[in-house]
């Protein structure tokens, strides 16, 4: 019997190669009356193969959100938005009072109007006088000898928006009241023709200017030369279908435009003319309870490789779910997962549904055995949602050692693949236990004394492969390991 002894370390060559590539000194022949055996005497490597990992293709979770969206039917009535009363007083002679309970504070040159508690609007107001006090222009309220009783609106300094707090019940702005003052004596100057401005959004950021179904119709003209103290009002309709979070009005010469060299003359006569009143009239609506499916969204949510036991792994998951109102738990007695979607909507017309419809998928059975999941797809609905199986980030209990070398006796293996990475595996010369805690040194030793007779002729390369008990390949990056290739002559 003839003996070669391979004593290695994969760091030599093959370090993070998927192979570890064994070279004779010299090809070894055998003789027609000879034949050979394989025998993996002794193996140890770091176990240092994360049991969650892009490698292991169990590291990405995909979560499916579908837009739903409500719409609305619009009615035939309408009414006038109650502004004035919730913000001013509504006895004689003192309208212009703010209500008890209603703040007026100034900041970054804009005031803001609320109520303390329960409001129903927010009223902003832009200026840059930081201690002007703000009249009621909400109502009927007006005296045309009284200018303290009109608010100061030119369109270099002044805008008003008008926040609705209900998304329940934003209001579609159909028609605009308003009165223009000019409170003193001096001589109406050529062009004094002023148009008052309407914009949505829901943002108050990005806004959609909403024009008058007929332009000529939204002007208020004062006549050229006049001395006389007067307040014109005008109402028009303008065009919208649309509920509105956030309504910004803003006044408007039609004649002058900034930049022209005849602006400064405007400029000197802005203050002639003030908002005595400002009114809106909005229709009435119902939204739909049956949403309308939007598109989906698919978002890769991927945890860093690493070794993770069920804390860490909850902790990770919470950080990553936690945009999408989803909580992550254990049940302690079954060990199985809880996805607990958290999220609040209440159906409107203004903002959609992101989260209409939740699904988390799992992209093979690598990451559905580690998270308990049987199904490809799992629908997150409000509440909690429980996976159907235990948690088994055990991700591979076996290490698997198979040779390039052909055996008499092929071995057999009824396995499963994990993932796409999943392959055959050649004939198997040790099924080694691997589930000992991260960082410890997996030892195997042949006690057996197990050797496999092989019906190769000529040897000059031993490819050995490692898997895991899914049939994928791993890439060790350390091994140190004792393999014998015995020659045994055949007695006649």
């Amino acid at each position: 019997m003839i003996i070669y002894n391979f004593y290695v370390d994969k760091n030599a060559n093959n370090k993070n190669e998927k192979t570890l590539q064994l070279k004779p000194l010299y090809p070894i022949e055998l003789k027609d009356d000879q034949y050979a055996t394989i025998k993996l005497c002794d193996f140890s490597y770091l176990n240092n193969q994360y049991n969650i990992s892009q490698n292991l293709k169990n590291n990405t979770l995909i979560l499916k959100q579908t837009d739903y969206s409500y719409d609305i039917t619009i009615g035939t009535n309408t009414s006038y938005t109650p502004l004035a009363v919730e913000f001013f007083e509504s006895t004689s002679g003192n309208e212009d009072d703010l209500l008890t309970g209603v703040t007026s504070t100034f900041a970054s040159n804009l005031y803001t109007i609320t109520r303390a508690t329960n409001p129903n609007y927010k009223l902003y107001y832009a200026s840059t006088n930081s201690s002007y006090t703000i009249p009621n222009f909400l109502d009927d309220v007006k005296d045309v000898n009284d200018a303290s009783k009109s608010l100061d609106f030119n369109e270099d300094d002044n805008e008003i928006i008008v926040e609705t707090i209900d998304i329940t019940n934003c209001p579609i702005v159909k028609t605009i009241t308003f009165d223009i003052h000019k409170h003193n004596t001096n001589a109406v100057i050529s062009g004094m023709t002023f148009e008052m401005q309407v914009f949505g959004s829901n943002d108050n950021i990005t806004y959609t200017r909403l024009p008058a179904t007929t332009l000529a119709t939204s002007y208020i003209d004062f006549t050229l030369g006049s001395t006389t103290k007067e307040i014109i009002t005008n109402t028009f309709n303008i065009t919208n279908n649309n509920p509105y979070k956030y309504y910004k009005f803003k006044l408007n010469n039609i004649y002058y435009d900034f930049g022209d060299t005849d602006y400064p003359n405007y400029q000197v006569v802005m203050a002639d003319f003030k908002l005595a009143r400002l009114l809106l009239n909005e229709i009435e609506y119902t939204t739909s309870t049956t949403p309308t499916i939007g598109a989906t969204t698919d978002t890769n949510l991927t945890l860093t490789d690493g070794f993770y036991n069920s804390t860490t792994l909850i902790n990770r998951l919470n950080t990553l779910f936690q945009p999408y109102n989803v909580v992550i738990t254990i049940d302690t007695y079954t060990n199985k997962l809880i996805f607990t979607n958290t999220q609040n909507y209440t159906i409107n017309s203004i903002f959609s549904n992101s989260n209409g419809k939740l699904q988390l998928q799992f992209l093979n059975k690598n990451i559905k055995d580690n998270y308990g999941s049987d199904a490809d797809i799992v629908e997150l609905v409000a509440g909690q949602n429980i996976l159907s199986k235990n948690i088994n980030l055990t991700n591979f209990a076996k290490l698997i050692i198979a040779s390039s070398l052909n055996h008499q006796e092929k071995t057999h293996n009824e396995l499963i693949g994990g993932n796409e990475y999943a392959s055959g595996i050649g004939n198997i010369l040790a099924w080694i236990a691997n589930d000992h805690i991260p960082f410890s040194y997996i030892n195997y030793v042949n006690t057996e004394e197990l050797e496999y007779r092989i019906d190769n002729k000529s040897i000059n390369n031993i490819v050995m492969s490692f898997y895991n008990e899914k049939t994928q390949q791993l890439s060790l990056d350390n091994a140190l390991l004792h393999l014998q290739i015995k020659i045994y002559n055949i007695n006649r």
